[in-house]
C-alpha cells in the first residue's frame, strides 16, 4: 500500500441504496471513488485517503455491514486498523513510533519492540470487543514479521481473522489512471464487480461522529 492511504472494507454481497426524493436539487460532484469486489472474496474494496473515515462508518450505518479501515502514514510513521459495526468501533489496533495522545488506560494491550533493521522503535496498542487476544500471541507476530518495511506482522495477522484483503497499488484502478498504461485486462479478470461511489461538493456532511473509543 502506498503511504497516506487508506482502505476500507465492507462485507457481504452489494445493497441498493435508493434516493429519497429531495426538495433541493443534489449538489454537484466533486469526485467519484471507485468500489470493488475481487473474484472469491468477500468483501468490496474502497481506496480513500484517511481523512475520509466518515464516509467509511457512514456506509457501515447505511448498509448495517462491518467496515475495516486501514490507515498507513508515511510522515508521522504509524498504522491504524479498525473495525466499525453496529454503530460502535468493535477493533482497534494501533501502532508505529509517532501515535499521537494515547489515551490512558484504554487499551487491553501496550507494549514496544525495537526494530534492529530500521533503528525504530515501535508501540502496540490493542483494544477489542469481539475476539480474545493475549499479549504474547500478538508479540510473536510482531517480532516475526516480514523483514521490509511494510512490517506486516499482526496486522496479517488481523486481516486473515476477517478474511480480508489490502490490495497493492498494481491490484486497484489506481495503477491504470495514467496515459501510458492503455489495458485493463489483467485486472479486469481478477474482479467481479465495479461501482463508483459519486461524491458531492459538500460531502462533509457525511461526518457524523465517529466512534473513537473501543467500548
Amino acid at each position: 500500500m502506498e503511504p497516506d492511504e487508506s482502505c476500507a472494507q465492507s462485507a457481504g454481497l452489494y445493497r441498493i441504496v435508493r434516493q429519497s426524493s429531495q426538495s433541493e436539487p443534489f449538489p454537484s460532484i466533486q469526485r467519484a471513488i471507485p468500489v470493488w469486489r475481487f473474484k472469491g472474496h468477500q468483501w468490496t474494496i474502497l481506496w480513500l485517503s484517511g481523512a475520509e473515515e466518515a464516509l467509511a462508518f457512514a456506509l457501515s450505518l447505511l448498509l448495517q455491514t462491518t467496515v475495516i479501515t486501514f490507515y498507513d502514514s508515511d510522515n508521522a510513521n504509524y498504522k491504524a486498523f479498525k473495525v466499525f459495526g453496529n454503530e460502535c468501533l468493535l477493533e482497534h489496533y494501533l501502532y508505529g513510533a509517532e501515535c499521537g495522545e494515547i489515551p490512558p488506560n484504554y487499551w487491553d494491550i501496550i507494549f514496544e519492540d525495537y526494530d534492529a533493521d530500521t533503528f525504530w522503535y515501535r508501540v502496540h496498542h490493542f483494544k477489542s470487543v469481539i475476539r480474545s487476544v493475549d499479549e504474547t500471541e500478538l508479540r510473536q507476530a510482531a517480532i516475526s514479521r516480514k523483514w521490509d518495511w511494510d512490517d506486516r506482522g499482526f496486522l496479517d495477522t488481523c486481516l486473515r481473522y476477517f478474511e480480508a484483503y489490502i490490495p497493492l497499488l498494481e491490484e486497484t484502478p489506481h495503477h491504470y489512471r495514467s496515459e501510458d498504461r492503455t489495458t485493463f485486462h489483467q485486472w479486469d479478470n481478477n474482479i467481479a464487480r465495479l461501482d463508483l461511489i459519486l461524491m458531492p461538493s459538500n460531502w462533509k456532511y457525511l461526518d457524523w461522529t465517529i466512534p473513537k473509543q473501543v467500548l
